[in-house]
């Protein structure tokens, strides 16, 4: 679908672009969201018609991100989830488990669509999450997942000296899990010719036993 954005929109483009994208993240993200329009002959001239309001109230939408960033930006906030010895969560931490922690701590609504988590969170630890609040205003915080809260305060407190908190194995163990996952593959790799060899003796048996009748 050709599209014409009303503002910028990370990786994609900038305002008063028309570019092409897929439907669905068209009819499900930037159309509804206000983010662009189709880009049909009446839409473009009505964009080049208020082209000059459109800046204007992108650039407060700007304005009022910047001004959210100073209360969230490097704040750190908590979250207790149960977990193994070895710091294994048994469950997992959400986008929506952060945004709600960001926005209490906060005080700002954070949305979960602005919550940007680029690898799933398996351990405890202290994690690094970005936070867009708008295309061109992007923030970091630090999530401190814990399994309670006298240990999310130690967690917190070694953060603060500097010092690394877990936030996953170690390379042995992490080398002794991908081991581990690969295994079945391997196996099944192993098992398939076995399979085939088997299924082409029963195909032989059944030609000789033809030939024979």
């Amino acid at each position: 679908m050709q599209i014409i954005l009303l503002e910028q929109v990370k990786n994609l483009g900038n305002i008063g672009e028309v570019v092409k994208v897929k439907d669905g993240y068209a009819r499900n993200f930037l159309l509804p969201n206000n983010k662009a329009l189709r880009a049909t002959k009446s839409n473009i001239d009505f964009f080049e018609v208020q082209k000059a309001e459109i800046k204007k109230q992108n650039d407060a939408k700007i304005k009022e991100a910047e001004a959210t960033a100073k209360k969230v930006d490097g704040i750190l906030v908590d979250i207790i989830q149960q977990a193994g010895e070895d710091g294994r969560l048994y469950g997992s931490v959400t986008i929506a488990d952060i945004a709600e922690a960001v926005s209490q701590k906060s005080g700002q609504q954070i949305e979960r669509k602005q919550v940007v988590l680029h690898d799933p969170i398996k351990y405890i630890g202290i994690h690094e999450v970005d936070v867009d609040l708008h295309a061109e205003v992007n923030v970091k915080v630090d999530v401190n997942v814990a399994r309670t809260s006298a240990e999310a305060k130690i967690s917190a407190e070694k953060f603060k000296k500097g010092e690394r908190v877990m936030e996953g194995p170690s390379s042995e163990t992490k080398a002794e899990e991908q081991a581990a996952e690969a295994a079945p593959a391997a196996e099944a790799k192993e098992e398939k010719p076995e399979a085939d060899a088997e299924a082409q003796n029963a195909k032989d048996d059944t030609a000789s036993s033809e030939e024979a009748a």
